[in-house]
Parts: C-alpha cells; structure tokens; sequence
C-alpha cells in the first residue's frame, strides 16, 4: 500500500487478482501433466510387450470369479521344487525362496537334475519346508546355493535362502531377563535385578533399518542377476552376494568412519566369469554402454595387471543403489582362488 500508494480496499483486490492468477496457473499445469501422464499411460498400454504381457493372464467373463487352481487337495499331489530359478507355464522366468513354495531339503545338482536329502521331498501341502530343527548340520553349514539355468550356466549366490531376520539375532532382539528392554540396549541383559539401558539412544531401532537395507540390497541383487542371466553369454558363470548386517557394521566402522568421501561401494557384489576374452571384451563393452546403468567406477586390470591378475572391476548404479561387478574369464577366476586358498595355507 504504502509503496505504491493504494488504499486497503485497491491493495486487497490487486493481491486477490496475483492468488487467482498464480492459482489458475498452477492447475493449469496439474490439468496440463495430467493430460501428459493419461497419454504416456495410454501409449504404455497399447504397446505390443504390454499386450502380450496382458494376454498371459486369464480374462474374467460373466460375472463369475476365476477358480482357484492352488488348493490343498492340489497341493498335495504336488511335491515341492527346490529352491532358485523357475520358469513358469507361461514362460515367465522368476526366483522362488519362500519355504511353503521350495523343498529347502534340496541338493545343487547339475543341468537342473533334482537331488534331496530325505526319501522324498515334500509336499506343498505339508508347507513344502522341512522344519528347521529337523535339517541336519551340514545344511546349515553350507552358505552356497547353486542352480542350473539353460545352457549349464551356474549362479552361485552366498547365503542363499538364509533369512537375515530378527529371529537371526536373538541376542540383539532378546530379551533374557524379561525386563522389557531388548538385549543390545540393555545394560544388565542377563540380570534381572538390575535395569536400565547402555545409553540413551536405542540401538535396537538402528539394527531394523539396518535389517530393511539388507532385505533391499537382497532384492536389487537378484534383480540384477537376472538381468545378468539375460545378457551374458551362454556359457558364463555369475556369482553374487550382498553383505551381512555384521560385515556392514564392521566395514563402516573399520575402513569408512573416519573418511567422509568414501561410501560403502560394495554392498552388493557381483562376478561374471566368461569362457574367453572374446567373450570377456563383448560383456565389458556393454557394461560400458550401460548395461546395469551408470558406471559410476572402473578399474582395468588388463593395462595395470596386480601380481598376474587380470579383470574389469566395476562400481555401476543399480536402481539407486552401487553394485560392484567383476568381470573375468574363468581361468583368472580359477587362479585368483588357487592364489588365495593357499596364501591363506602360508598364513
């Protein structure tokens, strides 16, 4: 008003006239996105991959709803797979580690033959899982899971099926003194005379996020094993793991504390072994051209080898997340656990 001299009634209306300005610009542009968004979504919908993608799936008709095909009697005529890669009826390629859909009883087997421990493997209508106090030392003992998809290729990933949930950490969620106070954050967890917790900060709450970011590093890594499966070549190997909620600790704690450019760039990693460098040289070129996403790091151990060795390594951004990827022939990965299984020996 005072800076360009109008009463309160001319003042109010000029800033009435700018909100309703500004406001119909705004839903202008909502109307405008809208309408974009509606068309990519219309375009996205008649695009051939959706269509045959649609047409997989049963349509309904009159009115009726579609029957059910899993039911127990069917179930228990059906014995359960192991775990790992499927293929469904439909041709669909998917990963399968629930323990009512997989007989974790199962054997790795060659060209994807079925081996099992017991007599038979069971039924998915007896949950299709062996109860875990019933499966035998050795089962636990082996943190490596193998399956055989089409042309022989073996994926190896560690800790396969291993659920890293709070019934893995008892001595993190417990509660032994039944105080109320869950065992990291008590200070006298094995006293119940005595309460009161270490500190004042709870380190439960930070150990679930840290369970979440392992449950999610989980999924993206097999997302991006099969996009591997896809692309590599026939005959290559891939191998995987994603870190433990321990090993994060100790990593963060250890080697990135005390340095805040460096982040923990191998939460996720992954190793492609090739039968030959012409292979080798095919897959390094679509890594490079973004095969998995940005190449966020690269080392090339073919014009700088270290001590013999010879390898791509890349850091690369998978769905948000960094995700290390070796990659090499077979025979360097052969030599490098020949070198390693016997430094240790020396060790």
């Amino acid at each position: 008003m005072k800076k360009e001299g109008l009463s309160w009634a001319d003042a109010k209306a000029k800033l009435s006239k700018e909100i309703k300005d500004e406001k119909d610009k705004v839903e202008a542009k909502l109307k405008a996105d809208k309408k974009e968004a509606l068309n990519e979504l219309e375009k996205l919908t008649k695009a051939p991959e959706f269509q045959k993608a649609l047409s997989q799936y049963p349509k309904k008709g009159g009115g009726k709803k579609r029957a059910i095909k899993t039911t127990l009697s069917n179930d228990g005529k059906r014995q359960a797979l192991p775990r790992g890669k499927r293929v469904s009826k439909n041709g669909k390629t998917y990963y399968e580690y629930r323990d009512n859909r997989s007989d974790v009883n199962s054997l790795p087997a060659p060209k994807g033959q079925y081996r099992y421990k017991g007599k038979t493997p069971p039924y998915l209508a007896d949950g299709g899982a062996i109860d875990s106090l019933k499966r035998d030392m050795n089962s636990k003992l082996d943190i490596h899971s193998e399956y055989y998809a089409k042309g022989g290729r073996t994926i190896s990933i560690v800790n396969d099926g291993v659920k890293f949930d709070k019934s893995k950490y008892k001595a993190v969620y417990g509660d032994f003194d039944n105080d109320g106070t869950v065992n990291i954050d008590d200070a006298n967890p094995l006293d119940e005379t005595k309460s009161g917790q270490v500190e004042q900060v709870e380190l439960r709450k930070t150990f679930d996020k840290l369970l979440g970011v392992k449950a999610e590093l989980d999924e993206i890594m097999y997302d991006a094993v099969e996009t591997l499966d896809e692309k590599a070549p026939e005959g290559a190997d891939i191998y995987a793991r994603t870190k433990t909620p321990y090993s994060i600790l100790k990593k963060l704690v250890e080697k990135r504390m005390l340095d805040p450019k460096r982040g923990l760039t191998d939460m996720i990693g992954t190793t492609i072994a090739v039968d030959n460098q012409k292979e080798l040289e095919q897959v390094r070129d679509k890594i490079d051209g973004g095969l998995l996403g940005k190449v966020l790091d690269r080392d090339d151990f073919y014009k700088t080898p270290n001590s013999g060795y010879r390898a791509y390594h890349y850091i690369v951004e998978y769905k948000g997340v960094p995700v290390e990827v070796q990659l090499k022939t077979k025979n360097m990965k052969s030599y490098t656990k020949f070198l390693t299984k016997h430094i240790k020996m020396v060790r």
